[in-house]
């Protein structure tokens, strides 16, 4: 989604007209105020060119390097290292290891097929998405040599997060 998408030109400034699925419940409210605020103190140059740009880049191209960075920065590491793991078995927890980094992955690329193709997936194919390259990388580990790419996807929960 381009800001052109979700704003319209007044008195010179960008006025911002974010649409939602659904009603803004009361328990959201505040941080709705919080993020629209934030995104009133950007000045946006009219002329210019609207485009997606990864900010924590000299070159302003992601990675999943620099997004693993930005999150040990913030301290949101801990917040995902904080969940329990100890009940996973050993396919459980190498998953684990690589599920942030498959997420920002394919997020970042459903981003950018919305941004600039116009397409977009489905949730679900979304989901698919992320275990098929967790499967992908987990297939060069010892422990996934003889694991079908099926049982990934259709017993994703049952084989490697259900405590036995």
């Amino acid at each position: 989604m381009l800001i052109s998408e979700v704003g319209v030109w007044q008195d010179n400034r960008l006025a911002w007209k974010i649409e939602f699925s659904r009603r803004i419940i009361e328990e959201e409210i505040d941080d709705m105020a919080i993020i629209l605020g934030a995104l009133d103190i950007y000045e946006f140059d009219r002329e210019g060119v609207d485009e997606i740009t990864w900010l924590r880049e000299k070159n302003k191209e992601f990675s999943v390097r620099s997004c693993y960075k930005f999150f040990e920065e913030e301290g949101e590491m801990d917040l995902f290292s904080m969940w329990d793991t100890q009940r996973l078995n050993l396919q459980g927890k190498e998953i684990w290891e690589l599920i942030l980094a498959a997420v920002v992955w394919c997020l970042w690329v459903e981003r950018n097929r919305r941004a600039f193709e116009d397409k977009e997936k489905s949730r679900e194919k979304l989901i698919i998405e992320i275990k098929a390259l967790i499967f992908y990388w987990a297939s060069t580990m010892r422990s996934f040599q003889d694991v079908s790419f099926q049982n990934v996807i259709v017993n994703w929960r049952r084989t490697y997060f259900d405590p036995p």
